[in-house]
């Protein structure tokens, strides 16, 4: 079952612009076979609230409808090689 992934971000923050071309580059570079799924906010803010997501950038990585991780902040695009 591929790992789906939850990119939750806002266009006014600066951080989470840097962040998702950062996350892009490295799921390319390491040729990750993600499900990503862009969950902009406050358009998101149900999923938000479900998933418990207080900031943005964060991504949350699940398996089915089970959530098996969250990475939070501008380098969390880093450590993706945790849920490949």
């Amino acid at each position: 079952m591929k790992t789906k992934v939850l990119f939750f971000y806002a266009d006014w923050c600066s951080g989470c612009f840097r962040m998702k071309q950062k996350f892009y580059d490295e799921v390319k570079k390491r040729n990750v076979r993600f499900d990503i799924i862009d969950v902009e906010e406050p358009e998101g803010v149900e999923l938000s609230c479900k998933l418990r997501v207080r900031n943005v950038p964060t991504l949350v990585f699940m398996r089915g409808d089970k959530v098996i991780g969250v990475e939070k902040g501008n380098e969390s695009y880093k450590n993706i090689y945790k849920y490949e």
